[in-house]
């Protein structure tokens, strides 16, 4: 027990440690007097917000140069560093740091999440090249999540501090994953975490669904796929006595770890569930692996040892011959499947398809394309069951999506001052 308790202390004190031994090189490199403003333009789809810096002094120090691309998501943040005058032909330097930067719902952590990926690859690029790392300025192109806050300004002024920063634009990681593959007009469906749908027709009007961080609206999504999972475990599930009692036809497998994790009557895994969507989005969404790891079958045969030993199961007819069919019977046994989850991803199908359908004559029959791990496996699934009309598939545009390249986009686009 003490040794647990010395874990949990000594992890946060490494984080803080971490983070502060970045912060310390931040403010250890040569510091400009000028602090330049933030200023804001409308981009394409969304406002963006840039800093040009006009310090000529300031800039006596750079000797070298970098053009840096950052891509801030609910779960992981990436970042892309290219070289005029590369010492080999190689791939740019990249990095994954599984760590959301939603600058909005966790602002301090994006700020210390993309200084973080910023020094590393700064130090990383000139060590490769040979150069003093302390004169290698950059452009910095944001892509986060979260820019509909207002935390835009903080973030930006933040990242300003490094005096080798020279010019910076942020914007909505949906607008840079839009850039990477549309320019004039175009639909995309962004399904992750949470999710957001974006769209821009020849004349310039732009459409908007989504976004807001909540299951409910962020529909495709991750944690709107657990939503619709819990909802329709919550509307066949009764409680007796503490007793849980599911018919058959639900598999055990999920609800089980659901009731692990959380002690106490099933009414207290909803209230579990019910904290998890309003305050942490990000392991909401993340029982949407589960759930679809049930629903493609890969999960069944850990679930089929469960032997639970709940009197509301047995019951159920869950653990017993009831609910089964006869010998000989060829009808499907209840426990090769999970209603629930079939009902799930049923319901996620009908979100990506009124996604891509829309009916305002303005934005109908856009070239679409979908962005997102979740995305693409609701994309996949509606296209195996012949769920998705032909002249729909036929919209979509295969083009790999690049929010990084689509970042760097945004840094030609802003005022020369």
């Amino acid at each position: 027990m003490y040794f647990k308790k010395l874990i949990k202390l000594i992890v946060p004190l490494s984080l803080i440690t971490l983070f502060g031994l970045i912060s310390s090189v931040w403010a250890t490199s040569p510091v400009s007097d000028n602090e330049s403003d933030v200023k804001s333009v409308k981009g394409k789809l969304m406002s963006r917000w840039f800093i040009n810096k006009n310090d000529n002094s300031g800039k006596a120090f750079c000797e070298h140069h970098l053009m840096i691309a950052v891509e801030g998501g609910g779960t992981n943040t990436r970042i892309r560093i290219t070289t005029p005058n590369p010492v080999d032909q190689s791939k740019p330097y990249e990095q994954v740091l599984k760590q959301g930067s939603n600058i909005y719902r966790t602002a301090e952590q994006a700020i210390d999440v993309t200084r973080l990926l910023i020094q590393e690859g700064v130090e990383a690029v000139a060590s490769k090249n040979h150069w003093n790392s302390q004169n290698t300025c950059y452009e910095l192109a944001l892509g986060m999540a979260g820019t509909e806050g207002n935390n835009n300004d903080t973030f930006l002024k933040a990242l300003q501090k490094d005096p080798r920063m020279q010019k910076a634009v942020l914007g909505s990681d949906a607008e840079t994953a839009w850039l990477s593959v549309f320019d004039r007009e175009g639909l995309i469906v962004i399904s992750g975490t949470g999710g957001i749908t974006l769209g821009r027709n020849h004349k310039g009007q732009v459409y908007r669904k989504g976004g807001f961080s909540v299951p409910m609206s962020d529909t495709p999504s991750a944690a709107a796929h657990a939503l619709h999972y819990g909802n329709c475990i919550h509307d066949i599930v009764s409680f007796e006595n503490e007793n849980v009692f599911i018919p058959a036809g639900v598999h055990l497998g999920f609800f089980q770890k659901l009731l692990s994790r959380k002690q106490g009557s099933g009414n207290d895994v909803f209230m579990y569930l019910h904290g998890l969507v309003t305050r942490d989005l990000s392991q909401f969404a993340a029982l949407a692996k589960d759930i679809q790891q049930y629903f493609d079958g890969s999960l069944m045969s850990e679930a089929l040892r469960i032997s639970p030993s709940c009197e509301g199961y047995k019951n159920a007819g869950i653990g017993s011959n009831q609910g089964k069919p006869d010998a000989g019977s060829t009808s499907m046994d209840w426990s090769n499947k999970d209603d629930c989850a079939n009902t799930a991803m049923e319901k996620s199908i009908q979100d990506l398809t009124k996604a891509v359908s829309i009916t305002n004559p303005a934005f109908q029959n856009l070239p679409f394309a979908i962005h997102g791990t979740f995305g693409k496996v609701v994309w996949d699934s509606a296209v195996q069951y012949a769920s998705i009309h032909e002249h729909i598939r036929k919209r979509k545009v295969e083009q790999p999506i690049d929010p990084l390249a689509g970042a760097l986009k945004m840094l030609k686009d802003i005022p020369v001052q």
